[in-house]
């Protein structure tokens, strides 16, 4: 996982996906109502962001993503 600055991280993949038409779930856990993006997806990573419930750029508690397709 790479902090690419607040409210923004992109996780790498160990196996990359065949291509970039995988499908994912995301979902952010802290004490305030916070909403994850998955974004800008490549093979080999995802970009993730997340926003509190204002809509500014937060980093979460905890991260919690899965994603599936072809590898």
């Amino acid at each position: 996982i790479t902090d690419s600055g607040t409210g923004d991280f992109t996780v790498n993949f160990s196996t990359a996906f065949s291509g970039t038409n995988y499908i994912g779930l995301a979902t952010a856990h802290d004490s305030a109502s916070e909403t994850l993006v998955l974004d800008a997806r490549a093979t080999g990573s995802v970009d993730c962001n997340c926003f509190n419930a204002s809509g500014s750029a937060s980093d979460p508690s905890n991260a919690y993503i899965c994603l599936w397709g072809d590898q």
